[in-house]
């Protein structure tokens, strides 16, 4: 947080001199009563949970560099289970800068967030209390980029690209992430465009073992102005460690479609063959003035240790920044925009899509999620899909996780929410969602619904209210619940 936020302030200081600085303090306070605390089957104990937080946010910004970070830590004291007392951490923190005119850039991010250790237990979404599938991950991102004339005719550009996860419990899903890539070009490209590229891929799993790959190749592009659509298409090598424990090569290939008939409306689709086989993206999105409708589907390489770590989209947040480009194009501006209009509207910024498992090895996910929001003048409604299936990229590597039982882990999410503001200031949503966890061992499946309803709004300029009530139901061989909770929050900014 620390560093985000003075090479943000340092960022600003060079760009103009007079930093733009924002922060706000935050003070929230919660009771939950459940009627099953431990989510445990048929002897689950009821109880009342405490949590008491405190937050802050943090903006700064200039013309040439921007940061900020929203962070919380909260205390959950247990009226009857004093063992269960804890401490949980949120950080969502960004930095964007241009720390040389025109040729050095560095993206970084972190954050942390309740993750589920196997897809197979009860997923962090099922309660507002901690399981016994949960767990704190950490996720740090760097990314600086380095551009700039090579010769009289040609231009480079140099990216790397490091993330590293940690878990709080156990070793499972420590893992450590890079990505080296270097890129000639034309300065002056013409109607038919090329690139030469380098690529060095490489993880790092701290209970499991280190991959990597060397890819180079050529690429050629040609947009056609009059359709809206540009074309693409690369071929070339890639050697490493990937798919086996010893070294192989493979020749790749892929080609690329983009279209963009009007700012509203984009579809991208690329794909690779690969080294561990074939890759593909495809993403389809389009808006009007007051709806979003998005289609994405992949098939990828991933080295990070968990989901979300890997680029996991599709959240409400993500659904409405995208819905709000048409009324406000400045991305930090439109933040700000976005998270006033959810906590106006009751919704929760955080992604409903899948949080997956706690991963020791590379895997190959193929993933496919289908979202869509609407927004009137009192009433809003979003509706996501969201399927993952999973496997070793390697199936020699011994680690301990899901995969380790069985060749495929599949996971599907699917939710709807719906709010309404009965005044300016009360507001009412009613949320569904089911999620499972399909493995192809005997007893590796769950299913998982979340039923709930809240009311809240704002109590003066700087203070809400809300009140929660949930229901849950979680189905498997071994440890079937069911638990509701009634939760009051009260939350003042300063």
């Amino acid at each position: 947080m620390c560093v985000l936020l003075c090479l943000g302030s340092s960022g600003i200081a060079l760009a103009q001199g007079a930093p733009s600085f924002l922060i706000t303090p935050s003070v929230s306070l919660s009771e939950t009563v459940t009627t099953n605390a431990g989510l445990a089957g048929s002897g689950g104990q009821s109880d009342a949970v405490t949590r008491g937080s405190l937050g802050v946010n943090l903006r700064n910004r200039s013309g040439r560099s921007q940061a900020s970070i929203d962070y919380s830590l909260s205390a959950l004291a247990y009226a009857r289970q004093s063992e269960l007392n804890t401490t949980q951490q949120s950080l969502n923190a960004s930095l964007d800068m241009e720390w040389w005119e025109r040729r050095g850039f560095l993206r970084a991010g972190a954050a942390i967030s309740q993750g589920a250790v196997s897809a197979f237990g009860a997923q962090p979404s099922a309660s507002s209390l901690p399981t016994a599938n949960s767990t704190e991950v950490r996720t740090l991102q760097i990314g600086p980029r380095w551009q700039g004339p090579l010769g009289g005719d040609l231009r480079f550009s140099a990216q790397a690209d490091w993330t590293t996860t940690d878990a709080q419990s156990g070793s499972n899903g420590d893992s450590t992430s890079s990505t080296v890539q270097v890129q000639v070009s034309p300065n002056r490209p013409g109607p038919l465009g090329w690139s030469v590229q380098a690529i060095q891929l490489g993880g790092d799993f701290k209970a499991g073992s280190a991959t990597g790959s060397t890819r180079v190749f050529g690429s050629l592009s040609r947009s056609f102005d009059d359709l809206d659509l540009q074309w693409s298409a690369n071929a070339g090598y890639e050697r490493g460690d990937i798919v086996s424990s010893t070294n192989q090569g493979s020749s790749t290939w892929g080609m690329g479609l983009a279209w963009t008939p009007s700012p509203r409306t984009a579809a991208d689709l690329k794909f690779d063959r690969r080294l561990f086989g074939n890759s593909h993206s495809l993403s389809l999105q389009h808006r009007t003035p007051l709806t979003v409708w998005r289609i994405t589907s992949s098939r990828a390489l991933n080295q990070s240790g968990n989901t979300l770590a890997a680029g996991a989209a599709g959240g409400v947040y993500d659904l409405y920044f995208a819905q709000f480009a048409s009324i406000e194009p400045d991305p930090i501006r439109r933040a700000d925009l976005v998270n006033a209009f959810l906590a106006q509207n009751g919704l929760s910024a955080a992604s409903p899509v899948d949080a997956g498992f706690l991963r020791s090895a590379a895997t190959i996910d193929n993933r496919q999620e289908i979202s869509a929001a609407w927004r009137g003048v009192r009433s809003t409604a979003t509706l996501t899909y969201g399927r993952n299936l999973s496997r070793r990229a390697n199936p020699d590597i011994v680690a301990a996780d899901d995969l380790a039982a069985s060749s495929t882990v599949r996971t599907t999410n699917w939710s709807l929410s719906l709010t309404h503001r009965l005044t300016p200031d009360l507001s009412a949503g009613a949320s569904a969602s089911l999620q499972s966890g399909d493995g192809a061992a005997l007893g590796q499946s769950n299913r998982q619904r979340v039923f709930s309803t809240q009311i809240g709004g704002p109590l003066g300029p700087k203070s809400t209210w809300s009140l929660l009530l949930r229901r849950a139901l979680f189905d498997n061989q071994l440890t079937p619940y069911g638990e509701s909770t009634a939760t009051a929050s009260y939350t003042v900014r300063f």
